[in-house]
C-alpha cells in the first residue's frame, strides 16, 4: 500500500499511550490497513475491500468514515475472536 506521512508514528504512539492509560496492553493491539468498502452505521461494522471486517468501538466516529478511503486501523480481538477497531485513522498518501 502507500507510504505514510511521518506524523503516523506520532499518531500511533499516541494511540498506544491512550490504550496503556485504559489498561489495554499494547501487545494485544494489532494493526491493519486497507480501503473502506462499506460502513454499516447500525451494526457499527467497517468492511475493507479485501473482505476484512471490524466492529467499531464506541469511541470511533463511524459516521466520519467514508467508502474508498485508505485507512489505518488499530484493533484487538475480543474473547470471541472478533476484530474490534479501537482507532480508525486516514492513511496519508505521499
Amino acid at each position: 500500500m502507500g507510504h505514510f506521512h511521518p506524523l503516523r508514528a506520532m499518531v500511533v504512539a499516541g494511540v498506544l499511550g491512550v490504550m496503556a492509560s485504559l489498561a489495554i496492553p499494547p501487545a494485544l493491539a494489532e494493526e491493519a490497513e486497507g480501503i473502506v468498502e462499506s460502513v454499516d452505521l447500525d451494526r457499527r461494522l467497517l468492511t475493507l475491500v479485501d473482505g476484512e471486517a471490524f466492529i467499531l468501538a464506541e469511541a470511533v466516529a463511524a459516521e466520519e468514515i467514508e467508502t474508498d478511503e485508505n485507512v489505518f486501523i488499530v484493533f484487538e480481538l475480543d474473547d470471541r475472536g472478533r476484530k474490534i477497531a479501537l482507532e480508525v485513522l486516514l492513511s496519508v498518501q505521499d
